[in-house]
C-alpha cells in the first residue's frame, strides 16, 4: 500500500513552490488588522505562552488560537516544509507526481464531457447490461490523457425517482471511463453521470494535506492541580511552531499515531493530557489563482448534460415473463464474508425506496430472539451511533447511558436482561471532529482497536466498525495507521474467541449532483479509503464481513453525512448473523 517517492515527485518542489505562493497570501493577510500581529510572530500565537499572573492559561491560549485560526493558514515555513510521511502511498503519486494547478481552462470539467450509449439498441431485457462510455473534456473541450477524475453514474426509473440502478465506473486512465449498470426491474431510465470531483481538485485536496498535515486544527489540554494550558496537536509528529525534541508523543495513550506541542509550563508533563477539542474554521492551504477559483466551484451543479439525452426501456425477459424485478434467493446470513468482499459491482439496485443487494435477500427486519445472548459493539464515528440509535429501541433495551444531546461524541450502551443482549457506541480516538464548542475527555472517546482487545475470549459479539469523515480533513496516514492497527487486534480477537462476527462499512456518497463543501472535502477521499479497505483486509476476507454502503447511497441520491438509510444499513447488518450457526 506504500511505496517509496517515485523520481519525478519532489517534496521540496511542491513546499518552495506553497512558500512562494505563501508571500502573496501573507501580505494579504497582513492589511487584516487582527491577523497583522499573527503574521509578524505566528509562533506566539501557535504556541502557549508563559503569563506572570496566572500558571492557568488553557482558556486564554484558546481564545489565542481561535485569533490566529481566522487568519486561515499557517505561515511557519518550518511547519510546511516537513513532510507528513517520507514516502508516498500509491494512490497519491498519480496526483502528487503531476505540477501544481495552474491553467483552470485544463481542468476537467461537465459540461463539455460526453456520455454516449454502448450498447446498440436502447431496449433491453431484464437482468442484461447496459454501458455508458464518458469522456471527459477540458473547460477547452480538449479530450482529458489521465483518469482520477471521481465519475459517478446511475439510471432513475422515469416514474419513481425512488428506484435507481447504481453502476460500476472503470477507469481506464486516459480520461475515458466505463460506467455499466444491471438492469434489475422493468422501467423507462434516464441516464445521469455526473463530475463528482474532477482530476485537478483532488490533486489540489492531496497536496493540501500533504503541506498543512490536516485542514482542521486539533488541540489538546494539558492540566494538573499546578497549571493548565492548549497546545496543537496532530496524527503526525509536526507541529506548527514546535520543533521536533518539544513534542508529546501521546500515541500509546491515542491507540494510533498522535502528538501535541509539550507544555511550556515547568508544572506540566505529557502526561497531564486530559481532553481534546477541534478550532472551528478549516485551514485553507496557500493557493494560486487557478486553484481557488477551482474550489470556489461548490455552488453549482456537476451534472455531465450529454447523459440525460440517454434513455432506456426495460421490459420483462423472454423467458420468464412474469419476471419484473431480479431478486436473490439466499438469506444474507447463509453467505459467506468472502462474498461481500468479491461481489461483483454494483452490489444492488434502489426500488420503490428499499435496497436490494444482489447477493443475498433484503432482511425485511430482524427478531429479538436473534439478539439473545449477543453483544452488538458499535466502533468509530457518528455513523455508527446511527445505527445504534435504530437497533436500540427495536431491541427493546433499556439505556444504561443516554444520549444528552444532538453532537453527541460519547459512548452510548443499552441492555436487555430478558435477552442477555447488550448494544454499545464507543466513538474512535484522534483525530475525532468533536464539536468545535466544547472539548472531548479522553475517557469518551477511545481507539478500536484498544477496544477490540478488550473483548472477551468468550460470548456472542457482532462488532461493526466504521471510521470516515472523522479523518477527511488529515493526511490519509491517519485513516490508514487507524485501520491497520483495527486489523492488528482483529487478528487476535478472532484467534482467541471464534464466537465474534465482524463486519466492516465502508466509505459512502454524500451527495450526487448539489453544492459541494470545499473546506471539508466530504466524500472526495471515497476512492482512496476503499482502496485501503480493499488491500488491507484482503487476507481476512474469509474471516470479516464488508458492508459497502456506497452503491446504496448513489442509489438513494443521498446528500446527508449520515444517510437517511439507517434501518436498511442496520437490518443488513443484522442479517449477517440471524439465522446463521455461530
Amino acid at each position: 500500500m506504500q511505496t517509496q517517492a517515485a523520481v519525478k515527485y519532489d517534496f521540496n518542489m511542491h513546499a518552495s513552490y506553497r512558500l512562494q505562493v505563501l508571500q502573496t497570501e501573507m501580505s494579504r493577510l497582513a492589511r487584516n488588522a487582527a491577523c497583522a500581529s499573527v503574521m509578524a510572530d505566528p509562533v506566539s500565537f501557535w504556541r502557549s505562552q508563559r503569563s506572570n499572573s496566572t500558571n492557568f492559561t488553557a482558556a486564554t491560549d484558546l481564545k489565542r488560537l481561535q485569533v490566529a485560526e481566522r487568519c486561515e493558514t499557517i505561515p511557519i515555513a518550518g511547519f510546511l516544509k516537513t513532510p507528513p510521511m517520507p514516502f508516498l502511498y500509491s494512490f497519491e503519486k498519480p496526483y502528487l507526481e503531476d505540477p501544481p494547478v495552474t491553467d483552470i481552462l485544463k481542468v476537467s470539467n461537465e459540461s463539455t464531457s460526453s456520455v454516449v450509449l454502448v450498447n446498440s439498441s436502447s431496449s433491453f431485457f431484464i437482468g442484461e447490461t447496459v454501458a455508458l462510455l464518458i469522456t471527459v473534456r477540458d473547460r477547452e473541450g480538449n479530450p482529458k490523457t489521465k483518469g482520477g477524475d471521481d465519475v459517478r453514474a446511475w439510471f432513475t426509473d422515469v416514474s419513481s425517482s425512488n428506484s435507481t440502478l447504481p453502476a460500476k465506473i472503470t477507469d481506464y486512465g486516459n480520461g475515458t471511463y466505463l460506467a455499466r449498470a444491471v438492469l434489475a426491474f422493468v422501467g423507462t431510465f434516464r441516464a445521469c453521470a455526473i463530475l463528482a470531483y474532477s482530476r485537478e481538485y483532488l490533486q489540489t485536496v492531496l497536496t493540501n494535506h500533504l503541506m498543512v498535515k490536516s485542514t482542521l486544527i486539533f488541540l489538546g489540554v494539558f492540566s494538573n492541580s499546578l497549571a493548565n494550558e492548549t497546545s496543537v496537536c496532530c496524527h503526525v509528529p509536526v507541529i506548527p511552531g514546535v520543533n521536533q525534541s518539544e513534542i508529546c508523543n501521546l500515541t500509546e495513550v491515542n491507540g494510533t499515531p498522535w502528538f501535541c506541542g509539550h507544555p511550556v509550563k515547568p508544572w506540566l508533563k505529557c502526561t497531564d493530557y486530559i481532553r481534546t477539542r477541534k478550532l472551528k474554521t478549516p485551514l485553507t492551504m496557500p493557493m494560486n489563482n487557478a486553484e481557488k477559483l477551482l474550489f470556489s466551484m461548490d455552488i453549482k451543479k456537476f451534472t455531465i448534460p450529454a447523459a440525460s439525452d440517454i434513455t432506456l426501456n426495460v421490459s420483462v425477459g423472454k423467458d420468464n415473463k412474469r419476471l419484473t424485478r431480479l431478486t436473490s434467493s439466499t438469506n444474507c446470513s447463509a453467505i459467506s464474508p468472502r462474498q461481500t468482499w468479491e461481489q461483483p459491482e454494483p452490489t444492488g439496485y434502489m426500488y420503490k425506496g428499499l435496497w436490494h443487494p444482489y447477493f443475498c435477500r433484503r432482511p425485511e427486519s430482524f427478531t429479538k430472539s436473534c439478539l439473545r445472548n449477543v453483544h452488538i459493539l458499535f466502533l468509530g464515528d457518528s455513523n455508527g451511533r446511527q445505527l445504534y440509535e435504530d437497533i436500540s429501541p427495536r431491541s427493546s433495551c433499556q439505556e444504561q447511558i443516554k444520549k444528552g444531546y444532538k453532537a453527541w461524541h460519547k459512548p452510548l450502551k443499552c441492555i436487555s436482561k430478558d435477552l442477555n443482549f447488550t448494544l454499545e457506541w464507543i466513538p474512535h480516538s484522534n483525530p475525532f471532529r468533536a464539536t468545535d464548542t466544547g472539548w472531548a475527555e479522553l475517557e469518551w472517546i477511545k481507539a478500536s482497536n484498544k477496544v477490540i482487545d478488550e473483548i472477551p475470549n468468550t460470548g456472542r459479539c457482532l462488532v461493526h466498525i466504521h471510521h470516515y469523515l472523522h479523518t477527511a480533513c488529515t493526511h490519509l496516514s491517519a485513516y490508514i495507521h487507524m485501520m491497520t492497527a483495527i486489523k492488528e487486534s482483529l487478528v487476535r480477537l478472532l484467534k482467541r474467541n471464534p464466537s465474534v462476527v465482524v463486519v466492516i462499512q465502508g466509505p459512502h456518497v454524500i451527495w450526487q449532483s448539489g453544492s459541494r463543501a470545499a473546506c471539508t472535502k466530504l466524500d472526495s477521499q471515497r476512492l482512496f479509503y476503499t482502496t485501503v479497505l480493499l488491500e488491507l483486509f484482503k487476507d481476512m476476507r474469509d474471516q470479516v464481513f464488508y458492508l459497502q454502503t456506497s452503491d446504496m447511497t448513489i442509489a438513494s441520491h443521498n446528500n446527508d453525512n449520515h444517510p437517511p438509510l439507517k434501518w436498511q444499513i442496520s437490518n443488513m447488518l443484522t442479517g449477517f448473523i440471524c439465522g446463521r450457526q455461530w
